[in-house]
């Protein structure tokens, strides 16, 4: 992980059918060993990894052709960790379907990408995200906000004192 408080793993769904497939289970795996990932069989980074994160996806939420989450509470220190992402469909329906994304290319040099336990060509479409503090996405808005304006409106104090000038005159409207 590139930033403590990992907290979504969005992954690319090519084509799905809930009547298939009614739920997925997300697993995020911590993995606890130096070797790299890399010379690990499937079996081996399962026996090195504990599990850190569970959720249920409801099968009917998970949509085809786009990014689908997985979303569960913050890992605190999740900084420089490694990780294995497994997504199972335990209830699949005898003939059903559910193609993930995946990249025919290594897009991923870190990573492995397994198949019911077998090692693929490619890597899995996924994307990590990671909890910010509100303070930190107001940071970041005002930093987008001001980004290629004219000098007066590339300060960010000005943005705070056109709030503080437009919060008493809200008040005063709500009053009437």
């Amino acid at each position: 992980a590139s930033d403590d408080d990992l907290c979504r793993i969005d992954f690319a769904v090519d084509s799905y059918y809930p009547r298939d497939v009614p739920y997925l289970d997300a697993y995020l795996f911590e993995i606890g060993t130096r070797t790299d990932p890399r010379s690990l069989s499937y079996d081996a980074l399962i026996e090195h990894s504990k599990e850190v994160r569970h959720t249920r996806i409801n099968g009917w939420l998970v949509s085809g052709h786009m990014f689908n989450r997985a979303s569960f509470d913050p890992i605190l220190d999740s900084r420089g960790k490694r990780y294995l992402f497994l997504l199972r469909a335990p209830k699949v329906k005898t003939g059903g379907t559910t193609i993930l994304l995946v990249s025919p290319e290594e897009r991923y040099e870190q990573g492995r990408f397994f198949f019911n336990g077998e090692q693929q060509e490619g890597d899995l479409a996924f994307r990590a995200l990671y909890a910010k503090s509100r303070l930190q996405i107001m940071r970041q808005l005002v930093e987008r906000l001001v980004l290629y304006k004219p000098f007066l409106f590339s300060i960010p104090a000005i943005y705070a004192i056109v709030v503080a000038m437009y919060l008493p005159i809200f008040k005063m409207g709500s009053v009437i």
